[in-house]
Order: C-alpha cells, then sequence, then structure tokens
C-alpha cells in the first residue's frame, strides 16, 4: 500500500482498455506475505484406548481421537481409529507404527435378553 500526498491510499494500478474488447487489469503495488500455518489441519485430541485383543501372537490396541477445526466456519468434527500391534520376536518386543483404519457405523441392532 502506498500513500500519496493528499493521504490517500493506493493498492495498485487499474488498466481499462478504450475498446469494449480488452479486459480490465489490476497490477498491485505490493503482495501481502500470506500465512497458511495449520488452517486445515485439525487438532487431534490425546488418544484413548478404546479396546485391546489379545492373540496367541500379538496384542492390538485399538485407539481412537476426536478433533474439531480450530477455525470458523468450519466442517463437523471429526473421529478416526488406529490401532498399534505389539508382538514378540525372539525374546524382543517389536512395536508397530500406527495403523490407521476406517470407522464404520454399526449396521444392526442388538439384543440384550434377562434370564
Amino acid at each position: 500500500m502506498t500513500t500519496d500526498n493528499n493521504n490517500k491510499s493506493t493498492f495498485g494500478t487499474i488498466n481499462i482498455p478504450d475498446s469494449n474488447l480488452g479486459s480490465i487489469s489490476f497490477t498491485p503495488n505490493y503482495t501481502a506475505p500470506v500465512s497458511y500455518s495449520n488452517i486445515l489441519e485439525p487438532n487431534w485430541s490425546e488418544p484413548y484406548r478404546y479396546k485391546v485383543d489379545v492373540y496367541d501372537d500379538r496384542i492390538e490396541m485399538i485407539y481412537i481421537q476426536h478433533t474439531c477445526y480450530s477455525y470458523s466456519p468450519s466442517p463437523p468434527c471429526e473421529r478416526r481409529v488406529y490401532k498399534i500391534v505389539y508382538s514378540c520376536v525372539d525374546g524382543k518386543w517389536n512395536v508397530s507404527e500406527p495403523i490407521y483404519g476406517k470407522i464404520i457405523p454399526a449396521t444392526e441392532e442388538t439384543y440384550e435378553f434377562e434370564d
């Protein structure tokens, strides 16, 4: 932005052609820096352990995280699920990287009866 002698601010120059066939163009005097710091990345909550599955050769721990975006208007809050597999090979524990999965909503009702 520049200021002329009359203290009027100008942001650039507009060029209007003489004929109707040309297009109007705008040339800015200054290009403002833009910061996209974490606008689209959600802030995930601390994971909580949802389930532990124990198998003969491994243990799988399933975790769930929630998020809400930090800007408004924002998309709805989300959930994500991942598991970490612990396995013992040659007497040493191996820990996998998080394996992300897909949350599938329940499709059937379940029932519980009193005896």
